[in-house]
């Protein structure tokens, strides 16, 4: 008896350990743990990009420590990565660089004139690819490189200004943010 107690014990272990390790968000998935610029990050949240009832892609944010509070995880200067793969094949580079134009136009209240080099130069990648369902989109952010733009593990753009950072993360998380379903899953609230 004894000894299937033991046995029950650690299988429930190793399935809490498989819950815990990862995260699938419509069949995507998220491993707990991610190393960029040699630092461990951890997943804080992942969620789906919904929008007119069309599923567009799922995201995943990765941060040096766990954290709900969006203001914090705009303002800090610490290492983030967000990875996102597209999930609709109604999405090409083209919608992709007008609907992040149009988060940057809301998350900034109206004005992007203080960032518009960087943000036209940001969604200049997305105009030149020929994004797909399935292709892998990671945006990479530390104090030393500034943020780096991957698409399908090759990098595109890097973007030193940290004020850009900022505006980029609040397109998900800030007060006018683009998918409020999202932003609470990537606070993981």
């Amino acid at each position: 008896m004894k000894s299937h107690i033991i046995t029950l014990f650690i299988a429930l272990s190793l399935i809490c350990e498989c819950g815990l390790a990862q995260k699938t968000v419509e069949g995507i998935r998220f491993d707990e743990k991610v190393t960029y610029n040699g630092e461990t990050l951890v997943l804080n949240g992942a969620g789906l990009r919904e929008k007119w009832f069309l599923d567009l892609y799922v995201a995943g944010l990765y941060l040096n420590k766990r954290d709900n509070n969006a203001t914090n995880i705009i303002n800090a200067n610490s290492s983030f990565v967000m990875s996102i793969t597209i999930v609709s094949s109604l999405i090409t580079g083209e919608k992709m660089a007008e609907a992040t134009k149009e988060g940057f136009i809301k998350a900034m209240n109206g004005d992007i004139s203080s960032l518009e080099k960087e943000i036209n130069s940001f969604i200049g990648v997305f105009e030149s690819s020929n994004l797909s369902k399935g292709d892998h989109c990671n945006l990479k952010y530390s104090p030393e490189k500034g943020l780096e733009f991957y698409i399908n593990n090759t990098l595109k753009k890097t973007i030193e200004k940290p004020a850009f950072k900022k505006a980029l993360l609040r397109v998900w998380l800030g007060p006018n943010s683009v998918d409020e379903t999202l932003k609470k899953q990537l606070l993981n609230l």
